[in-house]
């Protein structure tokens, strides 16, 4: 396997129902990375191994009982019934195709998207369910448009920004007060179970965030010992544990190239950086 990375969308997280695994159908929480033809793999990129194939739980819809449900038509919904148009003087062989059914989509932000930190989302909900759906821009303009050959009076089509970068707590607040107001302007219900708790879809840090360590690069400044797990990079303190920087206390970590004695000036220092700015 191989995409060139102007073709992937790396270091995406998901806390769960959101993929599987492809080969047992078990759900997935932990680091992804997108690729260009709609495709998702395990690991923050390519070279993270290893890449297991992912897929997309179905999301299509949601009824009142926060149960995943899907739209079934019969598969004689639009057969014509020759008899009944004869009848009426109808010739049928000048009514056109029948109109098409929305195909669900699950949005790929791009690099350029990420800089912005912001992307618009667009969905169709059944007019006469709770039935929920996510769809492409092009898909959204036919059917608020009201454009010919799709069925524009069965759904009704809104859009909503959605926050993919900078604090991620901060993105998942600001992203669920827009679904809350959706819900409120366009008198609907039951959206915001569509996005199952996960209002931090998408989300991405930045190149210096969510970063990993074996417990062999960084030792703790509280402890000394070796420090395992997610770290960021400050730009005036250097490496810190969590993912991101936050205003709670958290620690400066050392790295473990030096030696002891200046583990000890760097463990002192650190300590008199802490208690002045409690950061």
């Amino acid at each position: 396997m191989y995409y060139p990375a102007s073709q992937i969308v790396p270091n995406l997280t998901t806390n769960g129902g959101e993929f599987e695994y492809s080969s047992n159908r078990e759900q997935y929480s932990g680091s992804y990375f997108a690729t260009s033809d709609g495709k998702f793999f395990t690991g923050v990129n390519p070279n993270s191994k290893p890449n297991f194939r992912l897929s997309q739980i179905d999301n299509t819809g949601i009824n009142p009982n926060n149960q995943l449900q899907s739209e079934n038509i019969p598969e004689d919904y639009y057969v014509l019934n020759d008899q009944y148009y004869y009848a009426k003087d109808v010739d049928i062989f000048t009514m056109g195709e029948p109109p098409s059914n929305p195909t669900s989509t699950f949005p790929l932000p791009t690099e350029k998207d990420y800089k912005i930190g912001e992307i618009q989302r667009y969905f169709l909900k059944k007019v006469n369910e709770i039935l929920y759906m996510e769809v492409s821009q092009t898909t959204f303009k036919q059917y608020s448009e009201k454009s010919s050959g799709v069925n524009y009076s069965l759904y009704l089509a809104f859009s909503l920004p959605w926050i993919v970068t900078g604090q991620r707590n901060k993105a998942f607040n600001v992203n669920k007060k827009s679904v809350d107001r959706i819900e409120r302007q366009k008198g609907i219900q039951g959206f915001k179970y569509y996005f199952k708790g996960r209002f931090d879809q998408l989300f991405r840090y930045s190149k210096n965030e969510s970063l990993y360590t074996e417990g062999k690069e960084y030792k703790s400044s509280s402890n000394g010992k070796l420090y395992r797990g997610y770290y960021h990079i400050h730009p005036e303190k250097g490496a810190m544990e969590g993912r991101q920087h936050t205003k709670d206390f958290h620690d400066i970590l050392i790295p473990v190239s030096g030696s002891n004695t200046q583990f000890n000036i760097n463990k002192t220092e650190t300590q008199i950086i802490n208690k002045s700015s409690g950061y």
